[in-house]
């Protein structure tokens, strides 16, 4: 349990390490059987305890919602949660762009480009795709297209013309 996944896993290890919390184990004692940090035992019991159980759910079964989008869900309060997931899921939303959300922050007009083209090229590509840009350099940045298996890591390879015979 010592690893924090997304997809779920870290779902799991939060309901039981709140579980073992509720039943009077202390975080610094859950910390040391698990081989985890006390800081990470901690946020994983207040996720446990702050999320609404529909987002419990939401988190378990949608891999787009990580360990720092269920930190950042746990801070909301529960009424708006469900929302504040769904939406993250919908429009692919980063942990920052949550977070944007949660202040009531307004978009910037470039990340809002950034974001339809991410998704336009995710439908082109038929698979998650993100594209970031360097905030140090305006003409720079980085995407990240995410593979499921080794096939599919196959297949996006042969797709952008990387010739994996070579490597």
């Amino acid at each position: 349990m010592n690893e924090l996944s997304d997809g779920g896993d870290y779902i799991a290890a939060a309901l039981s390490l709140f579980h073992a919390n509720s039943a009077g184990a202390t975080c610094a004692a859950l910390a040391r059987e698990h081989n985890m940090a006390a800081y990470k035992v901690r946020h994983l019991v207040r996720i446990a305890r702050k999320l609404h159980s529909e987002t419990l759910e939401l988190c378990q079964r949608n891999q787009r919602l990580s360990y720092g989008h269920a930190r950042v869900l746990a801070s909301i309060d529960m009424p708006q949660q469900v929302d504040a997931a769904r939406t993250t899921v919908a429009k692919h939303w980063s942990v920052r762009q949550l977070e944007r959300y949660t202040r009531n922050e307004p978009e910037s007009s470039d990340s809002s480009y950034y974001e339809r083209l991410s998704e336009s090229l995710s439908e082109q590509m038929g698979r998650p795709l993100a594209i970031t840009p360097d905030k140090a350099t305006p003409t720079a940045g980085s995407i990240n297209i995410r593979y499921f298996d080794l096939d599919d890591f196959d297949t996006i390879c042969s797709r952008i013309g990387v010739d994996l015979s070579e490597c």
